[in-house]
């Protein structure tokens, strides 16, 4: 879709109460399809975080395209996903006390949608057990913000052993790498990865 100014025209703008979020349908029906022919045709290897989006409209137009795996950061994100049909969802920050007690609730609200969650140490594995609630271990890629430090392969497979058929991969978020060229970025991040 080439993108013309005169697309984001508004008809009688006046009558806009301001501040307000402006969503324009076709541009973001193409932008959904356009990466989804990135991923290969297959809406499945995308898992969207919605912290940005955090509307049922753009929500409901993902799953039309077939986009159902979700990320989010915040119980209000988790929920706002479940209802709108999500498939499955990584709460991707781990959470405790309050907010963990959330998420079973919204897990609980919500049986047809998988949910799971980010852990960085064994004392947060019986919680979820008990819940039912699918765990990633977050390991820390070097941007120092949370999980588990990446040196510490021993300690990562004896949380996934902890968590037992509850586990469901590793979380290893690379939002730090930006070196300005593509390729090196992507070496940068696959020397993660292989690791």
């Amino acid at each position: 879709m080439e993108l013309r100014a005169e697309m984001y025209e508004i008809a009688d703008s006046a009558e806009i109460l301001t501040p307000a979020l402006l969503i324009y349908p076709d541009i973001v029906d193409a932008n959904i399809a356009a990466t989804v022919r990135l991923a290969g045709g297959d809406p499945n290897r995308w898992r969207p975080h919605i912290k940005t989006v955090k509307s049922s409209a753009v929500l409901s137009r993902l799953a039309a395209q077939g986009v159902v795996n979700l990320k989010c950061s915040t119980t209000l994100e988790l929920s706002l996903a479940c209802r709108g049909g999500a498939a499955d969802v990584v709460l991707a920050f781990p959470v405790v006390g309050a907010n963990a007690t959330r998420v079973s609730e919204i897990a609980r609200d919500f049986p047809k949608t998988r949910v799971s969650v980010l852990i960085e140490t064994p004392d947060q594995i019986p919680f979820w057990l008990r819940h039912h609630i699918g765990i990633f271990i977050d390991v820390n890629p070097g941007m120092d913000r949370t999980g588990i430090s990446q040196d510490r392969i021993d300690s990562i497979a004896a949380l996934a052993r902890a968590a037992g058929d509850n586990f469901r991969g590793l979380h290893y978020y690379d939002g730090h790498m930006n070196a300005p060229d593509y390729a090196e970025r992507e070496k940068q991040a696959h020397q993660g990865y292989d690791r």
